[in-house]
């Protein structure tokens, strides 16, 4: 395969981004679902997830944390072990593992999990999260 131009790859990637946040982007639609069984479990994990997040107001700092945790247990697809290895990166802010975790249990397609590698080496906030959104 012939190396893509600078040009090609800054396209390549816009394409990405632009994919990524507009499929990715919080609404009223997209709210992430958990089986009621296991609400406990994401609620308590999300207030684990206090102190984590940058300064605003608290009512969006509260559904963060339980959207980010809930995503988790869909991630997880019921497998404790793997929730657990994927919490574990959160609380540590360790996204390379995160990826890693997700690559060892085929969560989601390998081209989300690359596009997720992408924005997690660009350190890319947004493009994490929506990425992670795209896969859960």
């Amino acid at each position: 395969m012939a190396e893509m131009s600078y040009f090609d790859k800054m396209a390549r990637d816009a394409s990405i981004r632009a994919r990524v946040l507009s499929e990715g982007r919080p609404d009223e639609e997209q709210r992430v679902v958990v089986d009621p069984a296991r609400r406990r479990e994401v609620e308590s994990f999300a207030a684990r997830l206090r102190g984590y997040e940058p300064p605003t107001d608290q009512d969006r700092s509260d559904y963060a944390r339980l959207d980010a945790s809930a995503m988790l247990v869909n991630l997880s697809k019921g497998d404790d072990k793997v929730l657990a290895e994927l919490q574990t990166a959160i609380l540590n802010q360790d996204m390379n593992t995160l990826a890693e975790t997700m690559d060892k249990n085929k969560i989601g397609s390998k081209a989300d999990r690359d596009n997720l590698r992408l924005f997690i080496n660009k350190q890319d906030r947004e493009g994490i999260a929506a990425s992670l959104r795209i896969i859960s």
